[in-house]
């Protein structure tokens, strides 16, 4: 965790090297639903995150992506996913966040990352497949 000096994860002390290469972000927040009831702070929410990423850990207005509301429509998640792909190179990091409704069912997971994996084209795009499966999957 953060020490007196520094903000963020010690990588070191966690047994792990220090994230390299650009950061990438892709926010997904919806408030305002057809078919279920209205939230009030998750557009509010992403916004603030993405503010804090860009000012204080150095994240690029270019390499951040957000779909908000009515633009977060399954086409343009996927097209998004395919421009990342495109442009995530091994070292980088990958930052995904949504808020809005939703539950955890491990068979929906496993079908996502499958769906995921079919975007797949070469080694890169593999280990960004890698990197999500096993973020996604290894939680204790």
């Amino acid at each position: 965790m953060a020490n007196g000096k520094n903000k963020g994860i010690d990588y070191e002390a966690a047994g792990h090297p220090r994230p390299t290469g650009a950061n990438y972000l892709l926010a997904i927040a919806i408030n305002k639903y057809e078919y279920h009831p209205q939230l009030s702070n998750c557009v509010r929410d992403a916004k603030q995150l993405v503010k804090v990423l860009q000012e204080k850990y150095g994240f690029q207005p270019d390499h951040t992506v957000t779909l908000f509301d009515q633009e977060a429509t399954s086409a343009n998640l996927y097209a998004r996913l395919l421009e990342l792909i495109q442009k995530v190179k091994p070292q980088d990091n990958v930052v995904t966040y949504f808020s809005g409704h939703g539950f955890y069912d491990r068979s929906d997971l496993k079908r996502f990352i499958e769906k995921i994996v079919i975007f797949r084209k070469n080694e890169t795009k593999d280990y960004l497949i890698r990197g999500v499966h096993s973020q996604v999957t290894n939680k204790k």
